[in-house]
């Protein structure tokens, strides 16, 4: 199903606005595979190219597709256009995701302080126009994403000199693990769990016993997903 030009020209709606819209369409099209909300993204960008919410939503689904180089691309995207304009909510909500991306090596084996530094600095401005007029919480939710990528700069990137290069601590298995339980950052409410293997919206989470974190709806999908799976459960679990 594509969607119709002719109702986003009557709606006429900006850049700022359009989070809503983009909020809608997420919760309508969640129980979709994962390939239909990646195509249905891609509508919204092909039609709105200048919505830093649109490229935040690419950002979500190449996390669920494990494409950690592409959903940072969409990030960096999203944020330029967040700038341009004055979009303080997915500015924060941009920013926070890309930082945690580039502490976690998804972006390479290393990385510039000062990128991640100024990443965090727009996002620490944004944050606090959001807590000027009691908004953050209600743009972050629980702001479990947030917590956590300021919890990783401080703990990786903080005791560094500013033009220090640093070595990510490559969380990029950690993640997928994650993704495959069906939980990606920033709290999209395209976000619900889908089986690791198939991919059908779970009704009942089977999950993995070693770490807890994958999901599955079925025994069978369980045990063909092992070989692709059992690299980020052991990192996940601690395990030998």
């Amino acid at each position: 199903m594509r969607l119709n030009p002719v109702l986003m020209a009557e709606y006429d709606l900006p850049a700022r606005t359009l989070l809503e819209f983009l909020h809608l369409t997420a919760i309508l099209h969640s129980s979709a595979p994962l390939s239909v909300r990646r195509d249905h993204v891609e509508q919204l960008i092909e039609l709105c190219p200048q919505s830093a919410g649109a490229w935040y939503y690419r950002y979500v689904t190449m996390f669920q597709a494990n494409d950690f180089k592409g959903a940072f691309d969409a990030l960096c995207k999203a944020v330029d256009l967040a700038a341009l304009n004055d979009d303080e909510t997915m500015g924060s909500r941009a920013c926070w995701p890309a930082v945690e991306l580039i502490i976690g090596s998804a972006t390479g084996p290393t990385f510039r302080k000062k990128d991640v530094d100024r990443l965090r600095q727009q996002a620490l401005r944004y944050d606090a126009v959001l807590n000027k007029y009691g908004a953050w919480a209600s743009v972050h939710h629980e702001g479990k994403h947030a917590h956590l990528a300021q919890a990783h700069y401080d703990q990786y990137v903080a005791g560094h000199p500013k033009n220090a290069i640093i070595k990510g601590p490559n969380f990029a298995a950690q993640q997928q693990s994650l993704m495959s339980a069906g939980r990606p950052p920033g709290n999209s409410p395209a976000a619900l769990l889908h089986c690791a293997k198939c991919d059908t919206m779970l009704h009942k989470v089977l999950k993995c016993n070693r770490c807890k974190q994958a999901g599955y709806c079925s025994k069978e999908c369980q045990c063909a997903d092992w070989g692709q799976h059992k690299k980020a459960c052991k990192l996940v679990s601690g395990d030998s």
